[in-house]
């Protein structure tokens, strides 16, 4: 399911240019102020695979017109005070209702250490309809992808680029581990196949999460637009849950093309 949500600012919009981790911390205040029948659900059924716990959602960076970027202070200004966000969660369709209820008619506080908060009324939600679906669909990455591998004697993973010869193949494993997470059996990797072909130039770009703490951690991916081809339980996994890691702070997010 994807909403389209309206936020209007109580006061001056002035945030972060790294919100994307404000964004994510919203949704996980929601969830955990969820209606005990989804809270039981997201607690039971998490998404757990070999100790590693998936959160099958995404969401978009803001979008309004106009904005300003101040390069200095670091941040971003909606001098109207009104943008638009969605939001993503691959859920079972009983639960759709529990979703919309978290962000009808509410209110969203967004800050951290260094910015005063900026509270919106979220005052619309949208369902958005599904795509139709196709073996091949073409996307537009409206938030960095991030790829990353291990690496032998190295503590932390390595990002990866789409000139990694590996890269394919790593975004193709991150998706059957999250599709076998959800089906809880066994797939066959063959059974799944998946090719990305990359059709522009793309952009490298670091986003910095946890910012002004000592949790603070850069994160590197890539924009462009790609065509996927792959079943279609990959597609919608894709399109609710995001393209490679990390979909659950905002990364990966995509439209179609």
């Amino acid at each position: 399911m994807r909403l389209r949500l309206t936020l209007i600012a109580r006061q001056l919009c002035y945030l972060p240019l790294n919100y994307q981790g404000l964004l994510s911390a919203a949704i996980y205040k929601k969830l955990g102020q969820a209606d005990p029948v989804l809270a039981q659900w997201l607690h039971q059924k998490g998404y757990g695979q070999d100790g590693k716990l998936f959160k099958l959602f995404c969401f978009s960076p803001l979008t309004g017109m106009p904005y300003r970027i101040h390069k200095e202070a670091e941040a971003i200004e909606f001098p109207q005070g009104k943008v638009e966000w969605q939001v993503a969660f691959y859920v079972d369709a009983i639960l759709q209702q529990f979703i919309i209820g978290l962000f009808k008619n509410q209110h969203l506080g967004l800050g951290n250490e260094r910015f005063k908060p900026v509270d919106f009324d979220i005052t619309q939600v949208e369902v958005l309809p599904e795509p139709t679906w196709q073996d091949t669909m073409t996307y537009t990455c409206m938030s960095p992808v991030i790829v990353s591998e291990g690496e032998l004697n190295k503590e932390y993973a390595q990002y990866r680029s789409p000139d990694d010869l590996n890269y394919e193949k790593l975004i193709q494993n991150n998706l059957h581990q999250r599709l076998r997470a959800i089906l809880s059996v066994p797939i066959q990797t063959q059974e799944l196949p998946f090719k990305i072909r990359i059709m522009n130039q793309y952009r490298r770009k670091g986003v910095n999460i946890h910012e002004y703490t000592e949790r603070q951690t850069r994160l590197i991916g890539y924009t462009y637009d790609c065509k996927i081809t792959a079943p279609v339980e990959l597609q919608r996994l894709i399109w609710y849950s995001g393209l490679g890691e990390k979909g659950s702070q905002g990364f990966g997010w995509v439209q179609l093309k």
